[in-house]
Formats: C-alpha cells, sequence, structure tokens
C-alpha cells in the first residue's frame, strides 16, 4: 500500500538526509500506535519541523513520523521518497536547536468531547474519536460521602444525579480497552457493573 504525502510546504528531502537532534529514547513512546494508524489511513499531513546546524539537518518536531516511516517501510508500505519540511533558524547553535526542541515537546491538550461532538453535528462530518487526543468529562462524581456507613436501598437514588469524571489519556483507555476486550468485556460494561453492584 502506497502512503501518499499530502504536504507541500516548500522544502523537501529524503529520510536519509534527516539527523536526529533528540536521543531516541528521550520522550517515553505513547502516540505510537495512534500516529501509525492515523499516517496509514490519511498520509503524511503534517511537515517536519527542522534545523541546519554545519548544513546538515536536523529534527525539531518529527521524531516519532520519522521512527515510524522506517516501521512502515519494514512492515511493506511504500512511503514517498521525499518528504516536506520548514526550517527554524538555530543561528547553527545546537543549544538554540535544543531548546527550541523542548519548547515542540510540550504537550498537545486534549480535545473537549462535548465540543468535538457539537462541532461534528454543526459541520455533518465523521470523526473517528478514537484517534484523537479526546478528555473525555462526561461523569463528575460529586456525592457526599460523609456518611460512609450508611446503609443503601433501591429507592435511595431514585431522584438523585450521579456524574463521575474520569480522566486518562488515550493510550491508557486504548490500553485498558485492549485488555479487557481480550477478556470478553468492554470499558462500559466494567464500569456499568461497578456501578450497579455499589
Amino acid at each position: 500500500m502506497e502512503i501518499k504525502n499530502n504536504v507541500d510546504s516548500g522544502y523537501k528531502a529524503k529520510l536519509i538526509d534527516f539527523n536526529e537532534l533528540q536521543p531516541i529514547n528521550l520522550k517515553i513512546p505513547m502516540y505510537s500506535d495512534i500516529t501509525k494508524k492515523s499516517i496509514i489511513s490519511r498520509g503524511f499531513v503534517q511537515p517536519f519541523a527542522m534545523c541546519k546546524i554545519d548544513d546538515k539537518l536536523y529534527i525539531i518536531d518529527g521524531h516519532l513520523r520519522h521512527d515510524l516511516i522506517n516501521e512502515l517501510i519494514n512492515d511493506g508500505y511504500k512511503v514517498p521518497n521525499e518528504f516536506s519540511y520548514y526550517l527554524i533558524d538555530v543561528k547553527n547553535d545546537f543549544e538554540i536547536a535544543i531548546d527550541t526542541l523542548m519548547s515542540f515537546n510540550v504537550k498537545v491538550n486534549p480535545i473537549d468531547l462535548p465540543a468535538l461532538n457539537e462541532w461534528v453535528k454543526i459541520k455533518q462530518i465523521s470523526v473517528n474519536i478514537e484517534e484523537l487526543n479526546v478528555k473525555i468529562e462526561e461523569f463528575i462524581d460529586d456525592t457526599d460521602y460523609s456518611d460512609k456507613n450508611k446503609e443503601f436501598g433501591a429507592n435511595d437514588f431514585e431522584d438523585q444525579k450521579y456524574t463521575f469524571k474520569l480522566e486518562f489519556t488515550e493510550d491508557d483507555y486504548n490500553f485498558v480497552k485492549d485488555k479487557l476486550q481480550q477478556l470478553g468485556q468492554t470499558p462500559e460494561k466494567i464500569l456499568y457493573d461497578a456501578l450497579v453492584s455499589l
């Protein structure tokens, strides 16, 4: 299968010309699977951020994509011969380059699920939520637990709304979801069973 390069930023270079600025183990590979799936389904949609030091190109942003390109080649995918990039002026200085690299490694804000759902409805588009960094805040537990030893009856909850706030990374969610599916369960079923047993 051929993976398309959907970016035309002006500069292009072969993968062999891209040099790593950061150590390969600097970051925890949290988004590898989701990024790989996105590249396979959408192609390359973002240029690399590069700098030049002593006439060599160094990656400022795109280390994961760089690693995944080699992985995709090993998996039998055909990738473009050249990749788009834009240049950041670091004054031929490794210290400035590393400082710039660190500014790119600030965590991306997750997507708010209710806002995403509203936007999808307005635009009448479909979005695969599992491929996004979504912050799920549908359940917020604001219950007063001051009387923890009270015995509850079936009618104690009739007129009350209970919500829970669950916050986790998408990778954590996908890991747990995969493990539960291996056991023949879903996160929703586990949560439902846990709430019913309270």
